[in-house]
């Protein structure tokens, strides 16, 4: 049996303010793949889909302590983005062994930060290493 990834799911509690955080305060175009009032795709280029979907409850993630999935996000420009989104108000999650003041931290595949949208989720926005 040969497994591959199929589609990553956001859930979040309200569509329309989800909307209005990844399309317009994060600034990635929307697909409106099932009409303007279902859920919708964050239009990220190559890969699978990326769905935000509704659900009654939202649960916070304690980011760095829980074990969960992360999606992560990738930036030719860590600084600049994390400049725009902090003029628009993103709750950025400063990584707790950076050495910088940003909050930005190395990994294995690069620097990164972290971040959270309305609903609890905490993301990552990484400008990888080049290969």
């Amino acid at each position: 049996m040969a497994l591959r990834t199929g589609l990553i799911q956001i859930n979040v509690t309200d569509l329309q303010e989800a909307r209005a955080f990844y399309g317009e305060r994060l600034g990635i175009p929307l697909r409106d793949r099932f009409g303007p009032d279902g859920p919708f795709e964050l239009e990220l280029g190559e890969g699978p889909p990326v769905l935000v979907y509704q659900v009654p409850v939202a649960v916070p993630v304690d980011y760095g302590n829980q074990t969960g999935v992360t999606l992560v996000l990738y930036t030719d420009d860590l600084e600049g983005t994390v400049a725009t989104w902090r003029e628009r108000g993103v709750e950025l999650i400063p990584i707790e062994w950076s050495e910088e003041d940003s909050g930005i931290a190395p990994c294995p595949y690069g620097r990164f930060i972290a971040f959270r949208d309305p609903f609890g989720n905490a993301l990552e926005l990484l400008e990888p290493t080049p290969d």
